[in-house]
Parts: C-alpha cells; structure tokens; sequence
C-alpha cells in the first residue's frame, strides 16, 4: 500500500524502436489515503514537541501541518494543493 501518490503528465515518443521521455509536468498535489493531519499545537498537546521537537519543528515550518501516513511517516502537508483521500 502506498503511503501517498501524484498525478502527472509526461510526453513520450518513438525514435528507431527507442522510447524517449520528456520531463513531468502538469504535477498535481499529493494524495494521501487514510492519514490524520496534525497541527503544531496538537503535537504541542499530545507531548510530541518535547519526545519528538523536529517533528514539532517541522509542523511549525510547514504551515503548522503534517500527516501522519499509514506506513507511519511524517510527510508536509499543504491544504492549498495537498488532498486527503
């Protein structure tokens, strides 16, 4: 099970039976199935900030958010381009 994905578009073409590639584009935001989203202040609340203060850091950093995946991974979370699914 993946931990989060994205979408993106690329182009490609056939020159002499070989495949080329052109570079992603069109790159949506991440897709996270089944995570929670934390704030700064529910870290704080939750004790994280003193056993875990670069998490906490982070979640100050990162516009006061993170997900926690289900693999158990921290990753930023952007609420302008990032989705819960």
């Amino acid at each position: 099970m993946a931990f989060a994905f994205y979408f993106f578009d690329i182009t490609s073409i056939e020159v002499d039976s070989e495949t080329l590639f052109g570079k992603r584009k069109n790159i949506s935001g991440t897709f996270y199935p089944n995570v929670k989203v934390w704030t700064a202040k529910e870290l704080k609340k939750a004790g994280r900030d003193k056993d875990d203060s670069c998490l906490y850091q982070n979640a100050k950093n990162y516009g006061g958010r993170l997900v926690q995946c289900n693999m158990g991974n921290w990753q930023p979370f952007n609420s302008k381009k990032d989705k819960i699914i």
